[in-house]
C-alpha cells in the first residue's frame, strides 16, 4: 500500500478573494507575486483511489513549487477581510 501526500503539487487553486503579495522567495531567490492558493492534501493508490484528507492555505510563488503556508483560522479571516 502506496501513502502520498502531495502538497507541493501543481494542483493549488488560486483564491482570488485574497490579495496577492510580492516577496522574495527563499527557495528560488526570485522577487515575486505569491498568490493565496487553497491545496489538498491527500491519500493516493494507484491512479484512480484517492481521498482527501484536509485542506492546505498558503502563499505560492508563481516560479517554482514553494508554499508559505498559513494556519485554517489565519486563512479564514484572510477570505473575510477580502482584497484591501
Amino acid at each position: 500500500m502506496t501513502m502520498i501526500v502531495t502538497t507541493n503539487s501543481p494542483n493549488w487553486k488560486v483564491d482570488a478573494r485574497v490579495q496577492s503579495k510580492k516577496m522574495k522567495c527563499p527557495r528560488c531567490g526570485n522577487e515575486t507575486v505569491f498568490n493565496f492558493c487553497v491545496g489538498l492534501e491527500r491519500y493516493e493508490q494507484y491512479l484512480f483511489f484517492k481521498i482527501p484528507i484536509e485542506k492546505i492555505y498558503g502563499f505560492k510563488c508563481s516560479i517554482c513549487p514553494y508554499v508559505e503556508t498559513v494556519d485554517a483560522q489565519v486563512a479564514k479571516a484572510l477570505v473575510k477581510r477580502g482584497r484591501v
